[in-house]
């Protein structure tokens, strides 16, 4: 019977296997989470369009417009000498129309082409085909507006394109270029290709070359997002190395955690690229609130072992690691669980990449607690070394005694003035929820990057010699089953296009009007023949209307297209200036006969942003609030009683309400790197509370009474909180460096959130707990 193995032996072997299974489970996904988390950053791409619900009106309307007038991605270009008759333009244009299917009129592309050192590549990254749709210039549209029937002079024709085409000294022009929708995926790469050959044709340096635009738009959007992720996530995850090792003083649960947060972040990412979807500015954030979440869980495991080992350091290591393990067990599930239903609410959120990113996370997360689960206890066996019987040696016997003891005098100072404490979050609350009122949400890519930024700059120098750069569209539907009459149907598409040339801070009008004389009203012969020249250009397919993408006809209908601009570097927001859009077209239409009135249909890049920006914030309200419910739903189970588990989600909720509140107070706009955030910060204040909650109503069932339950509840997790908060805080703060705006605002956002979280749970939290309310948080 010598050679029986005791259970003690038994339990400590299986800890030692299940430890090398995880050791080798995430050896093996090493690979997979560096390379193909690569492969989907590489995919990085921002599409509201395709965000939209397909059944969505305005998203089946834009790709109406698309399918209607061949237009997509237009790409502004303008240089210093692009100037009217100056021989750069005619360069540009020269070099750039071969590559232009309307140019080349469909022909297929000329085999000398794909051996051409600068039509090549462009032509590869453009699936062999034509990379461009159209081209335009400011001098090609002069030259239009001075032919018949129009024969306007040169500065006539350069004051109808002012702010499109021409800036306000009636000489600086642009080319503009419509992107074949082939070449999406390629922008990175297509763009500077399009900048070098500019600048070799115009014989100036590529710096000088301006391009603003929805693709240049994502193409800086997506670079700064990759060098964000690229230059601060291993010192993060450094960081948190260097602060996990500092605070559990053990180099094996140390590495353990990382190494589980490290894989299931990247993991993470390449999940998302199994899928096949492409990583976006919503999705940028999803690996870093993995991390953070592991990092939390792991830490507040591994507090249950070193508060066991310190009180009782003379017991068998192996029962120590069992005990601390039964008492992690439910509530690190149940921290899991609650912030799992957390993120699956995000499943109501009708944009796509925040329903990926509730998916990953949860799918994430659940995966990075069965690793914990599966390598800790191992771990906690080898921090020590390999003689499982001295227990003097062991290197967690020394308590963290100056924060343990500062915690204390927190706790003391908290219950001593608890009708102080409550009274400043009540305080709190109410001047948060009138902030709340004020919060807005912007989505001006000027915001996204700093002041001095390329994109900045040009867009500043853009607005300023040519005119506004965000495009949007109005489409004019007539019903044309009765044929009508053609010009009374410009005279209507006319008043709108007056009305927004004089409309504030729209400009850049363009529209079949721009290429029509004006509509006469007399009997002379000159009129009649004007008329009949108007009618004739809108009825007949082969006119320049046709031509340059302002009306489309079918046999039921008849679409006209009015597209304006605003401007980048303008104050109001740009839904602001969409209302008034609305306002002045329903005005003009109000005085139309009912049957004559046409259908309005407001499109393009900026509208498909705004809706998308507006859903985004309506549904984060809707997921937000139906994730608070569900996880009250899940601490009513735990603390054994609806009204406690509504009441335990008070510290939970004030922060993020406090920290919002203060950012409608500061006028302080919402963006994608902050919308995000809420969630985040409820999944790990709610981790917190629960583990504090766990031991204070394990204390309860003792018989204990309030004050002495909170105090030894405290006492057991303080530090593992504070030390959640300062490593996750800590290696989210290296990110504040970064040029990108949104992910420096995440950092700063999410600091701030951890923060209040913590205070919320240490301070808040411990003062209802010794109150009347305590009873309702655990009953003896």
């Amino acid at each position: 019977m010598a050679n029986e193995i005791s259970p003690s032996h038994q339990l400590a072997r299986r800890y030692r296997i299940q430890f090398a299974i995880g050791g080798l489970l995430l050896a093996s996904l090493v690979a997979p989470s560096l390379i193909h988390s690569a492969a989907s950053i590489g995919t990085l791409r921002n599409l509201p369009a395709l965000w939209l619900p397909e059944d969505l009106p305005v998203r089946q309307e834009f790709f109406r417009f698309i399918h209607e007038f061949a237009v997509t991605d237009a790409l502004m270009v303008t240089w210093p000498n692009a100037r009217l008759e100056d021989p750069s333009v005619v360069s540009a244009m020269a070099w750039i129309e071969p590559m232009s299917s309307e140019f080349m009129q469909g022909r297929p592309v000329p085999e000398q082409y794909f051996e051409d050192e600068q039509y090549g590549p462009m032509l590869r990254l453009s699936g062999d085909s034509y990379p461009f749709h159209w081209v335009r210039s400011g001098e090609q549209m002069v030259d239009q507006l001075s032919s018949p029937p129009l024969k306007l002079t040169d500065r006539q024709a350069a004051n109808r394109l002012r702010g499109s085409f021409i800036g306000p000294d009636l000489t600086q022009t642009c080319l503009i270029l419509s992107l074949d929708l082939r070449t999406l995926d390629n922008h990175q790469q297509l763009l500077p290709l399009i900048r070098r050959g500019i600048a070799r044709a115009v014989n100036c340096p590529e710096s000088e070359v301006v391009m603003v635009g929805a693709p240049a738009d994502g193409v800086a959007i997506d670079s700064a997002a990759i060098r964000s992720i690229a230059r601060f996530s291993l010192p993060s995850s450094a960081i948190a190395a260097i602060l996990c090792l500092l605070c559990l003083r053990s180099i094996v649960l140390s590495a353990t955690i990382v190494a589980v947060a490290m894989i299931a972040q990247g993991m993470v990412l390449a999940s998302i690229y199994y899928a096949g979807y492409d990583l976006n500015a919503v999705l940028i954030i999803l690996p870093t609130f993995v991390f953070v979440l592991t990092i939390s869980a792991g830490v507040h495991l591994s507090n249950y072992f070193r508060e066991m080992l310190h009180c009782e350091p003379a017991a068998d290591r192996v029962a120590i690691v069992q005990a601390a393990m039964a008492r992690g067990y439910k509530p690190c599930t149940m921290s899991v669980v609650t912030t799992v239903v957390g993120l699956l609410s995000l499943l109501l959120v009708r944009i796509q990449p925040v329903q990926i990113f509730g998916l990953a996370a949860a799918g994430a997360l659940l995966f990075s607690l069965g690793m914990l689960f599966l390598m800790l206890p191992g771990a906690m066996l080898l921090a020590r070394g390999p003689r499982l019987q001295d227990t003097q040696s062991d290197e967690f016997t020394t308590r963290p005694a100056s924060s343990a003891s500062t915690l204390m005098q927190l706790f003391e100072l908290t219950v001593k003035h608890r009708a102080v404490v409550f009274l400043a979050f009540a305080m709190l609350t109410v001047a948060a929820a009138v902030g709340l009122s004020q919060l807005r949400s912007s989505v001006r890519i000027l915001n996204m990057f700093a002041d001095d930024s390329p994109l900045n700059l040009s867009y500043h120098w853009y607005e300023e010699h040519i005119g506004p750069t965000m495009t949007g569209e109005l489409l004019v539907t007539f019903d044309t089953k009765d044929n009508g009459n053609p010009n009374e149907r410009f005279d209507t598409v006319h008043s709108i296009h007056q009305a927004l040339l004089k409309a504030e801070g729209i400009g850049g009008v363009n529209s079949a009007v721009t290429f029509l004389p004006n509509l006469p009203t007399g009997g002379g012969l000159a009129n009649v023949t004007t008329r009949a020249v108007i009618r004739s250009m809108i009825q007949e397919d082969s006119s320049p209307l046709y031509k340059l993408g302002f009306l489309r006809r079918t046999k039921q209908q008849e679409i006209w297209r009015v597209t304006f601009r605003l401007f980048q570097t303008d104050q109001v927001p740009a839904d602001e200036r969409l209302h008034t859009i609305e306002t002045q077209t329903a005005s003009i239409l109000s005085k139309l006969a009912s049957n004559q009135r046409p259908r309005i249909a407001l499109t393009g890049y900026i509208v498909i942003v705004e809706q998308t920006q507006t859903i985004l914030l309506q549904d984060l309200v809707r997921s937000f609030l139906a994730a608070f419910v569900l996880i009250a739903f899940f601490m009513s189970i735990m603390v054994g009683n609806v009204i406690g588990g509504l009441l335990s989600m008070i510290p939970n909720m004030i922060p993020t309400l406090v920290l919002f509140g203060m950012m409608g107070w500061c006028e302080y706009s919402l963006d994608i790197g902050s919308v995000m955030t809420a969630s985040v910060a409820l999944g790990i204040a709610v981790d917190d509370t629960l583990h504090l909650l766990a031991h204070f109503r394990a204390a309860r069932r003792k018989g204990c009474e309030l004050t002495s339950s909170a105090r030894d509840a405290m006492r057991y997790c303080g530090v593992a909180m504070l030390h959640t908060t300062v490593i996750c805080g800590s290696s989210l703060a290296i990110f504040y460096a970064s040029e990108f705006k949104p992910t420096q605002r995440f950092a700063i956002f999410m600091g701030a959130l951890l923060v209040m979280a913590w205070l919320g749970v240490t301070i808040l939290l411990p003062a209802m707990m010794t109150s009347r309310i305590g009873r309702w948080l655990a009953s003896r």
